[in-house]
């Protein structure tokens, strides 16, 4: 029966991805526990290679022309349904953050010891993130109207990699971890939860440029640019929230 939809092949990589978020969340639980990364890392790596040779079949089947108008509204549909479900976690954590806080009149720091100089390193991060933001959308720009986006995504890629490494150093300087209370398991958990997305948004941006160095997009046909434009936005967004409710707050 003659249809829009592409009907794909066998493949394995479903279930590696499966194996590997598996193997990530139980290798975090370990580090928690004993405080090995290794398993982290190597969890890490291997989920982003699996998702890469993912994507790169996928890719193949675009350029081969099974992605039509109708395949696309499905891309379109779940990607949108991933960055909701993305939300509702962001949102889950917010909500965790405000309730304890309104709990104790309205203060989080509970006696940590521990200050956050807000116009420090957080603020430059955030600098680094808004930037990467316009980089980001003047890439776009250009794509549309016909003009080299190359530039502008290396930009784009750097900003956000000089994020990650301000937040490390951060981290390094604390003094705390996530054992430390509410204090420490919360400013972890989200701001490293954060740092993830950024983490995977660098990868899916990389791909990106990877595509445009190709020649695989044109002006009027680059959902994948597209998709990874919105997708920085969203971890853009949800780091101001982060900056002014977990630097700023007190």
């Amino acid at each position: 029966m003659k249809h829009n939809y592409h009907i794909v092949s066998n493949s394995i990589y479903p279930f590696a991805v499966s194996f590997f978020l598996l193997s990530l969340m139980s290798s975090f639980l370990v580090c928690f526990k004993s405080g090995i990364v290794m398993g982290v890392f190597f969890s890490c790596l291997s989920l982003v290679f699996v998702v890469m040779l993912w994507l790169k079949d996928v890719c193949k089947e675009g350029l081969s022309g099974y992605h039509n108008v109708t395949v696309n509204s499905g891309f379109i549909a779940g990607f949108l349904y991933f960055v909701f479900t993305e939300a509702l976690f962001f949102f889950t954590i917010f909500w965790v953050f405000l309730d304890k806080v309104f709990i104790h009149g309205g203060k989080w720091w509970l006696g940590s010891g521990v200050y956050f100089d807000s116009f420090g390193l957080p603020l430059l991060g955030t600098i680094l993130l808004v930037s990467s933001s316009v980089t980001v959308t003047v890439a776009h720009h250009n794509m549309v109207s016909g003009v080299s986006s190359k530039k502008f995504m290396v930009l784009t890629i750097v900003l956000g990699l000089l994020f990650l490494g301000l937040q490390f150093m951060e981290y390094k300087s604390l003094g705390i971890n996530m054992s430390d209370g509410f204090f420490g398991s919360m400013f972890f958990f989200s701001t490293g939860f954060h740092g993830f997305h950024v983490f995977l948004g660098v990868v899916i941006l990389m791909l990106s440029k990877l595509r445009l160095f190709l020649n695989h997009f044109k002006k009027n046909n680059h959902l994948m640019f597209e998709m990874s434009i919105i997708y920085w936005h969203f971890v853009d967004v949800v780091w101001l929230f982060l900056y002014v409710m977990i630097y700023n707050w007190g």
